[in-house]
């Protein structure tokens, strides 16, 4: 089974410098058509600050409780069939990609709101989420780091991502998925198997993944600039963001090449108008279920 769940809310943050004069961290690009990452070392000019970097990263949130309902009994998440992949779609125009990065994906451990804003010349378009706002309620909830770069241990309270943590009681392990790109045009495709079902059976928060250049490539003297990959906002449906579930629900059919001296099973389905149902029995039409 091949199952496709698009993004039900994406955008990207940055603490890009305007015209050498200042940070654009209020801005807002919930509505832009395509999610930004970039990197930028000592490429413009700051008062007070030398050798500046400028960095960017992407935030995306898919619905599990439809997943989840999709889902229900049709497959276990401990089936080693079960896997799911979030794919993004590169969307580079006319612009020159970098290359040799990587990209990790981590789980978020706080809401926030898309915003819509759209401006992704001048940042101008003030809303949540931002660099350093995460939402809005009844007053701004600010990132416990600027950028929503705090990191830490799942059942931390004072962070936005989730680094590592004990699932189910298992051993503690990453939960962060990389890809890396070699030529810089690939579409982004990770393996988030562990983290989504987490989510789905309550052991981890969802609040869907950021998306940033992976480890010491957000804080090096190189300049990354851009890795462009579609939104949700983009106009083609065919290229928006997507979580990739598949399962094996196949069966194999040996009916036509039945053999004697060797044990077989016989099944038999029954469905009305499409739908799975029970047979039933006598003149009450009684449903009748359970083993035999």
């Amino acid at each position: 089974m091949y199952l496709v769940f698009t993004a039900s809310k994406d955008t990207y943050i940055t603490n890009k410098i305007m015209n050498n004069d200042y940070r654009a961290t209020d801005g807002n690009l919930g509505r832009a058509s395509t999610i930004d990452l970039f990197k930028l070392y000592n490429e413009s000019v700051l008062s007070g600050v030398t050798a500046p970097t400028e960095i960017s990263r992407g935030l995306i949130y898919f619905n599990l409780t439809d997943v989840s309902a999709s889902l229900k009994g049709k497959v276990s998440f401990d089936d080693p069939s079960f896997s799911c992949r979030l794919k993004m779609f590169d969307m580079q125009g006319t612009s020159v990609a970098p290359k040799d990065f990587n990209l990790t994906a981590y789980p978020l451990s706080q809401s926030w709101q898309e915003g819509a804003g759209a401006d992704v010349s001048n940042f101008a378009f003030l809303d949540r989420c931002n660099w350093i706002t995460a939402s809005y309620t009844d007053d701004n909830v600010l990132w416990n780091l600027e950028g929503a770069q705090a990191k830490g241990k799942l059942g931390s309270s004072d962070i936005d991502i989730i680094s590592s943590g004990s699932i189910f009681g298992q051993a503690e392990q990453s939960l962060a998925a990389t890809q890396y790109f070699e030529f810089g045009n690939e579409d982004l495709d990770m393996d988030v198997t562990t983290i989504v079902s987490a989510s789905m059976c309550g052991a981890l928060p969802n609040h869907g993944f950021l998306i940033a250049f992976s480890g010491s490539e957000e804080t090096d003297t190189v300049t990354r600039f851009v890795k462009r990959l579609t939104s949700r906002h983009t106009r083609n449906p065919y290229i928006r963001p997507r979580l990739e579930v598949r399962f094996d629900d196949s069966q194999l059919d040996h009916h036509k090449v039945s053999e004697f001296n060797l044990t077989s099973s016989l099944f038999l389905k029954t469905f009305s108008r499409g739908a799975a149902t029970n047979l039933v029995s006598g003149s009450g039409r009684s449903s009748i279920s359970g083993d035999n």
